[in-house]
Parts: C-alpha cells; structure tokens; sequence
C-alpha cells in the first residue's frame, strides 16, 4: 500500500466540502493528521517563519563544504551492551533525529542524516513525485517523553517543530529520497550510519508513525532474518527496488516507511522500506520487512553532495 486508500480520502472531503465536519473534526473521527487533510484540500500550510538568525539563516539549497560526508557524532553514544533498558536507549536517542513526514501521496517517517546540509532521508514511496514535504519533529513533555497523541500535533502547521522541506533527490529503484529542510528545530540531531553491516540474529530497532497504533512515534523490535547484497522486491503500484536489503521480523505498517532502523549502538542499519512486498507470484508476503541498507542510504547521500559541489 503505497497510498491513503482513495475511498476513505474521497469521504473525508465530500464531508469537509459538505460542512459536515471541520478538518479538525475529520482528523479525530478519521485518525489522519489535519494537516494531511488540509494538503489534499490543497490548502497552504506554511509554518511559522523560524526566527531570525544573523549567522546562518534558513536556506533551501544546501551548499556542501565536502563531497565527503562527515560522519556526525550522535548524543550520548550508546554502548553495545546487552540490558534490559538497551532498545528504550536507542528509542530515546533516536528520538532526536526522527520525523513524521506530511505529502499530497499521504504520511510517512524520516531521519535526519547530516545537519550541516539540513539533510533528511526518507523512503521514495513515501514522498513519490511530491516537490515539498512538511516535516514534523517530535515534542516532548517537561519530564523530557516524547508527547505521541495525534491529537497534539492536529493543527501542527503552528507547531514549533514543523517545517518545509524540499525533495531534493529521489532514486525510485533503491526505494531513497532525501530531502532538504528549511531549518532544523533545536534539541535535534544527525543520525549515526553503522560502519558495518547487520548480521542475522542481531537485534534491531525502529521508529514509526503508523496510524493503527493510533499514535506517532512507535517503537518496534526485532531481529535482523538475512541480509542480502542486490536484492528484488515487489510494491503495489509496480514499484520494483533493487537494493542491499535487510530482511527482518520488525513490524512495518502504512506510515512506518522512510523510518531509521537501528542496532544496540544506535546506529542506523538501515531505513524502513518494506510495506506489503510482494512474492514472484504478486502475492503479498506475511511476517516479513525489509529495510534498504545504510550503504546504500551512505551512497545517496555522497551522490548527493557530489551533484550539489557540480551544479555549483
């Protein structure tokens, strides 16, 4: 599923149309975030101008000083010790550097990967062929959770940690897209790409926005199946990706994709690709996802800085 089903976004208008509910009274009956809502209304949703800055003021298009990335430094390194209280470490560091992701194709995850350039890397599905994305950083309450009811972040194009990003590269067979963001809320920080690949049996954890928990921000645990180096997998809407893959038990449902895949460390494996693959026969495969690589998410982002540094 790569798409809000059409017949249930098709009611939710016909109703906002009718003046029958108001976008906020869809978003609570229909568990789908009001800014969604208001992007299918075609609506503008442009949040707050961030504050003025005399020393870096938010840009568009990011000027690389490098065509090498810089590997960021992540807050509090994680140790690889096996404890009881591991996977909440990596949920609430990686916390810092996850987004939920708001397009005209529906909703979706991210990760921040390099805040120097004000990189963020998502799933192409999830954006699709969408120039602009609004990008919705987590907030926190004053004993420093993480605040995951949607009904918090309905309206959220006046909340302070949204703002607009710009698909800048999408690589439809890798399932990859980035994209660059206006300016990045303060507390939040690049993730920290795995120098080494996952091996079978290792735990992993991801974060998600899926709208049957009927929250952001869920947590996932599992365990990494295989890994693969060129990997074939089948999406509804034709979409075939050819990528280094890991194949895992973590859970993945409609919102989950473009969402960081993490070790005990805390480093990214990879990004949530797998949503309803399918067998050679087009049969959907059960108990079963997929997350694109890091080495592949690493070479998008080098592409990246390397076209930028030429275009200059």
């Amino acid at each position: 599923m790569k798409t809000i089903n059409s017949k249930v976004r098709r009611e939710i208008l016909t109703l906002i149309e009718s003046e029958s509910l108001t976008t906020r009274e869809a978003a609570l009956q229909f568990g789908f975030p009001e800014p969604l809502i208001q992007v299918w209304l075609g609506h503008s949703l442009s949040p707050p101008p961030a504050p003025a800055s005399p020393v870096e003021p938010p840009i568009h298009h990011p000027t690389p000083k490098s065509s090498t990335p810089v590997i960021p430094t992540p807050v509090g390194p994680l140790s690889n010790e096996s404890t009881d209280n591991v996977a909440t470490r990596v949920y609430e560091n990686a916390l810092r550097s996850t987004a939920l992701l708001l397009c005209s194709n529906g909703l979706g995850s991210g990760f921040l990967l390099d805040t120097e350039n004000k990189l963020l890397a998502t799933a192409y599905h999830v954006v699709d062929e969408a120039e602009n994305v609004h990008v919705v950083f987590p907030e926190f309450k004053t004993d420093n959770t993480v605040i995951a009811n949607p009904n918090y972040y309905v309206g959220g194009i006046t909340r302070p940690n949204t703002v607009l990003g710009k698909v800048v590269l999408r690589i439809r067979e890798k399932d990859l897209a980035l994209v660059c963001l206006d300016r990045i809320p303060s507390g939040f920080h690049p993730v920290v790409l795995a120098p080494k690949r996952a091996r079978p049996g290792e735990n992993v954890h991801a974060i998600g926005n899926h709208g049957a928990s009927h929250g952001f921000w869920i947590f996932s645990g599992g365990q990494v199946r295989q890994v693969f180096d060129n990997f074939e997998i089948h999406y509804s809407g034709d979409q075939v990706v050819h990528a280094a893959v890991a194949q895992t038990t973590l859970p993945s449902n409609y919102g989950d994709s473009g969402g960081p895949v993490l070790n005990n460390r805390g480093e990214i494996i990879g990004l949530t690709s797998g949503l309803n693959p399918k067998d050679n026969k087009g049969d959907d495969v059960n108990l079963v996802s997929y997350s694109i690589d890091a080495i592949e998410v690493r070479t998008m982002w080098e592409r990246y800085l390397r076209m930028d540094r030429v275009s200059r």
